[in-house]
């Protein structure tokens, strides 16, 4: 709690010093004096702090999520997904990565989730997952959990991130959310929360942050919050999405931030390429 607080007192000092820029604000938050071994001590320290998150197979199976390779199938395309982000991320130094989608019903969410269990897959790297649809939150349903309670009193600084947030195995948390927010779009372009994002980046310090957000066809929720990430992934759903959705999508989110590749959901093929079948869900 001490080492929030602590950010958090920083991510304000940053602000009112005028380091609206993410690039300066990561350049700012990667100085540090302290030895490697120290910090990764307290990292550790901080992450175990988080309250472990107990998953049914019964019910991830049921909602066609894969937290481990128990099925190629099912995991492969995602663990390539994972490792094309993980070199785009490396390649221009992102950190944050928005899922977002034309319409609604088109994946995202599930996206979302099998992604950030590929990327805990890789030992080596830390991830925090959001669920960012604050009027439509499905996150915690899809993972078979009963009420989590409001995100939104986190990034108001109602509630502590370590009581709210889950963690899953060592290098995986997510930001759960189960109360619909009366004013998402106001809150999510808030400084409050903006500190607050900032404040989990220097205590936490993950490798990659996934935002679930809104449709950008719905509401203009995704489109206030695009600004604060490095890119976005764009999840378009086979036989469904027009090529016109997803042009006008991909405009929409170039004009807010970095677009890193589109994603055909729902899509079944066999390709031998590979030695195996790929089925998309």
């Amino acid at each position: 709690m001490e080492r929030l607080q602590s950010a958090l007192q920083k991510a304000r000092e940053r602000r009112r010093g005028g380091l609206a820029d993410r690039a300066k604000r990561s350049t700012a938050g990667n100085q540090s004096s302290t030895p490697y071994t120290q910090i990764e001590g307290d990292l550790q320290s901080a992450w175990s702090a988080i309250p472990p998150l107990e998953l049914s197979s019964r019910s991830l199976r049921n909602n066609l999520i894969a937290e481990s390779k128990s099925d190629l199938s099912q995991t492969a395309p995602f663990d390539l997904l994972r490792t094309r982000l993980v070199q785009m991320v490396q390649q221009n130094d992102w950190r944050r990565i928005a899922v977002v989608s034309a319409v609604a019903g088109e994946g995202k969410s599930l996206v979302t989730l099998n992604l950030s269990f590929a990327l805990a897959r890789q030992d080596d790297l830390r991830i925090s997952v959001y669920d960012m649809d604050l009027r439509r939150p499905s996150l915690c349903k899809k993972l078979g959990l009963d009420d989590i309670g409001a995100l939104s009193a986190v990034f108001r600084q109602e509630r502590d991130f370590n009581q709210h947030a889950r963690r899953f195995g060592d290098n995986l948390i997510f930001a759960l959310n189960s109360v619909v927010e009366r004013n998402p779009s106001e809150l999510l372009q808030s400084r409050t929360t903006i500190e607050m994002l900032e404040a989990l980046e220097d205590a936490y310090r993950p490798d990659i942050e996934l935002f679930d957000m809104p449709p950008m066809s719905a509401v203009d929720d995704a489109h206030g919050f695009l600004t604060q990430v490095d890119a976005a992934i764009i999840v378009a759903e086979a036989e469904s999405t027009s090529i016109k959705q997803i042009d006008v999508a991909e405009r929409q989110v170039a004009a807010l931030t970095q677009v890193a590749g589109v994603v055909l959901n729902k899509c079944n093929f066999t390709d031998g390429i590979y030695g195996m079948d790929y089925e998309y869900y």
